[in-house]
């Protein structure tokens, strides 16, 4: 390692000579290219390692990339022989984005957050939109480019995360929305590979469908075979436009992603999966609804493309009982979100804590609702003062400072190999973790089977497959 009077810093690895930069006590390197695309609707492969330094000094400089941000002073104990290198957890975070948009340093107070935290923080970007999930005949059964990359991402840091003072056999695998998707979906029996214990899924969503069951409708939309070649062939332009009109006529769901996924597919790996109260309570088309009081009626109507399986009658009475108001946004939020993590909760092998952040209320006394993504500003206690964060709660992220820290302190514990501090979730008594938005911490305590009615309408008798 060598450092420069220019407040830079150069490691080399088995991979490669990176140049960070120094920042606020951290050493922090951008985008470090930890795959070769050569074509977006072609495989990644590993680089070639190169003896000159690559420039790691700008943030977005790329997307399939990651930046490690690992506390100062690690590296120099590292190569001291008389200090032995301090193994540090590291948290490997990948980003949402609905499997179309994000970039791992877009937010930097993800990265800050961790600035005070003896831990390696690794955040992955991975290709997105068609080039990242559209799947083609020879491609391998389950397998999406864009979760390959990430796959890729995690043999990196196996590799190389020694080198910036992280230990390589005590990785958490961190991800939300979308990300906390593709985190659950590389812990399937046939992704996992040991290279990371345990996973912290915030709000996992998938698509209700496949890209194969969808092929027709996006040919007649674009016009177009749907062959690799074909993909290859489009100018951006056209892709672009053919995504947004899929994403028009998907719009209850996620446009694209990896399906269908199931919990009994899971390796034995302890997962902590958490979700949001009123997930997609705010999504602006489900407001237009409701507002014209056609939310119940739309849910009714659209019921089978929701995937709602037990009694509309019951699930309808539900929603009302908890806000007559939105009805069609909280279906949304169950249909995408709730009940995937239901189904971790109930169906994974290995062991589980489920956790809910509940509403919790403005300075005034007002209620202030658990919107899809505010959970990040727990998770990470840096990003609650920004502009996204910040209008989710009623611009007043300051009332989340007392949860944040005791969320983002056990996702700390977490990483070093602590399990939870209340029970494991179990089909017995399928206790959870209540985490009211703005606390106090006091208020945060068990609750037992909060996803019982989004069960009872989602997952009630549907068939269950397994990679075996």
């Amino acid at each position: 390692m060598a450092l420069s009077r220019d407040r830079t810093v150069t490691v080399t690895c088995p991979d490669g000579t990176f140049t960070g930069t120094i920042d606020d006590a951290r050493y922090v390197f951008y985008c470090i290219p930890y795959a070769t695309v050569t074509d977006p609707f072609l495989p990644s492969t590993r680089p070639q390692p190169t003896a000159e330094p690559v420039d790691c000094t700008t943030p977005m400089a790329r997307e399939v990339a990651l930046t490690v941000s690992t506390p100062e002073g690690s590296l120099d104990r590292e190569r001291d022989p008389q200090h032995p290198p301090r193994d540090l957890p590291v948290i490997v975070w990948v980003h949402g984005g609905n499997y179309s948009v994000g970039h791992p340093d877009r937010h930097p107070g993800q990265r800050t957050s961790f600035n005070r935290d003896d831990a390696v923080f690794v955040g992955v970007g991975y290709r997105k939109k068609f080039a990242g999930f559209a799947t083609f005949d020879d491609d391998e059964p389950d397998h999406y480019r864009g979760i390959d990359d990430v796959a890729l991402a995690l043999e990196w840091v196996a590799t190389n995360i020694e080198s910036f003072g992280g230990d390589p056999t005590n990785v958490t695998l961190v991800g939300q929305s979308a990300g906390g998707g593709i985190v659950l979906w590389l812990a399937r029996k046939d992704h996992y590979t040991g290279l990371f214990r345990r996973v912290l899924a915030l709000s996992p969503g998938f698509p209700r469908q496949s890209f194969q069951q969808r092929s027709a409708t996006i040919a007649r939309l674009g016009r177009t075979g749907l062959t690799r070649a074909d993909f290859q062939s489009m100018p951006k332009k056209k892709l672009d436009t053919l995504f947004s009109r899929v994403h028009r006529r998907y719009f209850t769901d996620a446009t694209v992603g990896p399906a269908v996924f199931s919990a009994t597919d899971l390796a034995d790996v302890p997962i902590w999966v958490s979700q949001v109260h009123d997930e997609f309570v705010n999504d602006p088309a489900a407001v237009r609804l409701d507002r014209l009081k056609l939310g119940a009626l739309s849910v009714d109507l659209c019921k089978n493309i929701l995937g709602i399986t037990g009694s509309i009658d019951d699930y309808l009475d539900y929603c009302r009982g908890i806000d007559p108001a939105h009805i069609s946004g909280r279906a949304a939020g169950d249909a995408v979100i709730s009940q995937w993590v239901d189904d971790v909760a109930t169906n994974a092998p290995g062991p589980t804590w489920l956790s809910q952040v509940v509403p919790g209320t403005t300075a005034d006394g007002a209620p202030l609702a658990a919107y899809h993504c505010c959970d990040l500003g727990l998770v990470f206690p840096d990003f609650a003062h920004s502009r996204r964060i910040s209008e989710l709660v009623g611009n007043q992220p300051e009332r989340l400072a007392g949860v944040a820290r005791w969320w983002h302190g056990k996702l700390i514990d977490f990483a070093r190999g602590q399990q939870p501090d209340w029970p494991e979730y179990t089909r017995d008594d399928r206790r959870a973790l209540s985490i009211p938005l703005t606390g106090p911490v006091s208020a945060i305590g068990p609750v037992t089977d909060p996803l019982r009615q989004v069960r009872a309408a989602f997952n009630s008798g549907k068939p269950r497959t397994t990679t075996g």
